[in-house]
């Protein structure tokens, strides 16, 4: 009855779950993530001042709804009265056919992952002025090497361009940094600095968050949630929930942040510390390579390159001889027509591993 309903609203409040998102489950067991409608606001809030939405945003949405760069596009879309273009997921085989759907929908904003970026860019119409209507092009979830991102910076030289990074648990965000400067193919790209009403703290490497973003912790995991989110180190007396990322990070000279990789992703070969992702950074660099990421295999240890696009291996192992130290170069190199994706649009390591023996 409207009685009823009545009450129960009353009986709401900002700290009640809004959403349970499971992790993709690429680094171990997938986890029910609860976001609370707090968390959600915070970030809306921030996200349509920060990235300079205007009222009636057009958005081309890529991320499916169960994964967490949806929310960004779904609310932001919703405050700024703006419109959600579904775009269907084979569109993104036919890159050809994605543009048209832009073009025709006159899309101005998109979130997007990497992957789904270099995807578009191979299409036969991809060139200064061919999506005019686009204004604002931010990404997440993926390392995106500037090679492709100079690629778009070309094609739309207008357009506002925003890396993000954060995880599920801190509901999508947690820093930014909105592409100012003239950046080389070979180099990284800065995630940025906090978001606002955000804490970002480097405990030994690692990044850690703590803020309004946090995840109320994980559905019926409290073992797994105690492990992840911890006392602040430095609050004394009173509580501060901090969210152990898993991810390395270092600061440059310019004081923004640098993403190094998973912790998991460092290796020792020959007394040497080597970040994988910075060889993944090196492969993505250079010259005809559309994707690219590697392992290292420990039992033989060797690290293995897989990469996709016009180039040879000859090529390729010239390339980054000159971007890489000797003790940081490929062993083993496999070229691959196209790379397994999750339902997200990332590379599907797991499966990858897989198909490769690995």
């Amino acid at each position: 009855s409207r009685g009823l309903g009545d009450v129960y609203k009353r009986q709401v409040i900002d700290l009640d779950p809004l959403y349970l998102l499971f992790t993709s489950g690429s680094t171990g067991t997938p986890k029910g993530v609860a976001i609370t409608h707090r968390s959600v606001i915070d970030l809306i809030e921030w996200a349509c001042d920060a990235l300079r939405l205007p009222a009636g945003v057009r958005f081309g949405s890529q991320a499916p709804f169960y994964f967490d760069n949806s929310v960004l596009d779904i609310y932001c879309a919703m405050r700024m009265r703006g419109s959600l273009y579904l775009i269907p997921r084979g569109d993104f085989l036919f890159p050809n056919r994605l543009l048209s759907r832009l073009r025709e929908a006159a899309v101005d904003t998109i979130f997007w992952v990497p992957s789904a970026m270099t995807a578009l860019s191979q299409a036969d119409g991809w060139q200064p002025g061919c999506l005019p209507a686009m204004k604002r092009a931010f990404f997440c979830g993926e390392v995106m090497p500037n090679r492709q991102l100079n690629i778009w910076r070309r094609s739309l030289p207008d357009a506002d361009f925003v890396n993000m990074y954060g995880p599920t648990e801190i509901t999508d965000v947690c820093s930014w940094y909105r592409v100012d400067r003239t950046f080389e193919d070979g180099e990284p790209l800065p995630i940025g600095f906090p978001c606002e009403n955000t804490r970002i703290t480097l405990v030994d490497g690692e990044i850690c968050v703590s803020g309004t973003c946090l995840s109320a912790g994980y559905y019926n995991a409290p073992e797994k949630t105690a492990a992840a989110f911890v006392q602040h180190p430095d609050a004394r007396g009173i509580p501060e929930r901090m969210y152990k990322t898993g991810d390395l990070g270092a600061y440059n000279e310019r004081g923004e942040l640098m993403f190094l990789g998973r912790k998991d992703s460092q290796i020792k070969k020959q007394g040497y510390r080597i970040e994988l992702g910075e060889i993944e950074c090196a492969i993505k660099a250079c010259q005809a390579v559309t994707q690219g990421c590697c392992f290292y295999q420990a039992a033989t240890q060797q690290i293995v390159c897989c990469y996709s696009g016009e180039t040879d291996e000859k090529a390729l192992r010239g390339e980054l001889r000159r971007r890489l130290p000797k003790y940081m170069l490929p062993d083993v190199y496999y070229h691959l027509p196209q790379f397994p994706q999750t339902m997200n649009g990332k590379i599907d390591r797991v499966r990858l591993r897989q198909e490769l023996g690995l």
